[in-house]
């Protein structure tokens, strides 16, 4: 599973998380998700944020396989082959919270 973020047009630190889910990646080069499916969650708080919300979204919208749930985020300005960082403890969150408020100051 891997975490696409927009910014709130207008918010300082809310964000919309797509969800990327249940399917599986090409192979390099030229990464992609095949049959993809994927949700939305929005008026994420960046300051507020943790792998905890994570998990929580995906238990409430039922997308929750054990032992599986690996999470990444895909840096705005490249491509799935360059661009999927992990996204499983708080040093993560921060690193994602540097591209949120970068996309905030654009």
């Amino acid at each position: 599973m891997w975490v696409f973020f927009v910014c709130a047009d207008g918010y300082e630190n809310l964000f919309t998380v797509k969800l990327h889910y249940g399917c599986v990646f090409r192979q390099l080069p030229g990464r992609r998700y095949i049959l993809e499916k994927s949700t939305f969650v929005d008026y994420c708080n960046i300051d507020e944020f943790s792998v905890y919300e994570i998990d929580w979204m995906v238990r409430e919208l039922e997308l929750y396989v054990p032992n599986v749930s690996l999470y990444h985020f895909m840096i705005p300005e490249l491509d799935l082959d360059l661009g999927l960082c992990p996204l499983g403890n708080d040093g993560d969150v921060l690193l994602l919270g540097k591209y949120v408020a970068k996309i905030q100051g654009d």
